[in-house]
């Protein structure tokens, strides 16, 4: 056999199969399973970590109400502050505003915009923003014809399925303002990192950098989709987020001399690995053109 030999696969097609078995009843979990031969890889009975996006998290185990509103986070008599980084009214209104998936991503977006990017030093309440704009929510074609529709406030949760998650309805019914709040975060964001590789900041531009990449990789998917109803703001804030991921990049550079020549290879490699990042974005946007 030949080293060119190893990669010929189509041999082992009828070795290998893939089984999915969806919940019909949830739409939101799926298990996996991948047989290739006499091996196969299963789902495990992980624990798994509650989103941090689901109001559930924010109110009390007995909560009467299996879908969380409103007045479940209004009667909760001390809420999270993830480490005093937000007021009890703070906290209020962000997971008020969590309760509404289909409202969540301007909502939390514009709560976090307006002069709280310093919040973001806690990785949990990262975690929360990136869980907000990213988590898809139940997947699923509306028919409209079916004669179910919203006619109260919480709803059916299974009145509210995307085709392609929430962010990409954002970005295809009404995205001006969701991007507007975003960039504006950004830009608060960079004008706060000053210092060296050692800030305390640090870890909060690269956050918002990777979410920047991933944003615009929504954006440019969207805008090649044409399946948005104001694909001129697409464009619009593709530019400005790009212009923005370039400024930031110069920055991150700068940390990354800085960290070789202080021979930190830690703070080196996390600066790398974003780098890296935008890299693979680059290459993958070009096998699609």
């Amino acid at each position: 056999m030949g080293t060119g030999d190893i990669f010929k696969l189509d041999a082992f097609e009828k070795s290998k199969s893939w089984e999915v078995g969806f919940d019909k009843k949830t739409l939101t979990e799926a298990e996996v399973s991948f047989k290739f031969g006499p091996y196969e890889i299963k789902p495990t009975n992980m624990l798994r970590r509650p989103l941090l996006c689901d109001p559930q998290n924010y109110v009390g185990k007995f909560s009467k109400t299996k879908i969380v509103n409103e007045d479940d986070i209004l009667h909760e008599e001390i809420l999270k502050d993830f480490n005093g980084n937000i007021s009890q009214e703070e906290a209020e209104q962000l997971f008020t505003f969590l309760t509404t998936p289909y409202l969540r991503i301007p909502l939390v977006l514009d709560f976090f915009a307006r002069e709280r990017v310093g919040c973001l030093f806690d990785a949990t309440l990262r975690s929360l923003l990136e869980q907000t704009l990213f988590v898809p929510g139940r997947w699923g074609k509306i028919n409209q014809n079916d004669g179910r529709n919203v006619e109260q406030v919480p709803c059916d949760p299974e009145l509210l399925n995307t085709n392609h998650g929430y962010l990409v309805a954002e970005l295809e019914r009404g995205p001006l303002i969701t991007l507007k709040s975003f960039h504006h975060l950004l830009v608060d964001g960079l004008k706060l990192s000053v210092g060296d590789y050692k800030s305390s900041f640090v870890s909060v531009l690269l956050f918002l950098f990777k979410t920047a990449i991933k944003m615009i990789a929504f954006i440019q998917d969207t805008i090649v989709e044409n399946t948005s109803n104001e694909n001129d703001v697409l464009v619009k804030y593709d530019l400005i987020l790009t212009k923005w991921m370039n400024e930031a990049l110069v920055l991150i550079q700068k940390w990354l001399k800085e960290a070789e020549k202080d021979s930190a290879k830690h703070e080196a490699s996390i600066l790398h690995a974003h780098i890296g990042k935008l890299l693979f974005y680059e290459f993958v946007l070009l096998l699609t053109l």
